[in-house]
């Protein structure tokens, strides 16, 4: 089904986009220079 697959595709996206985001929060802790 296409509209499942669609689905599928927006979740892998947001679960990405939220792990990326979360990895360089947490290798950025080594760096004093925190931007937000």
């Amino acid at each position: 089904d296409q509209h499942l697959k669609h689905w599928v595709w927006l979740i892998l996206v947001v679960v990405l986009v939220v792990g990326v985001r979360w990895w360089l929060k947490r290798r950025g802790k080594k760096k004093p220079d925190h931007q937000a």
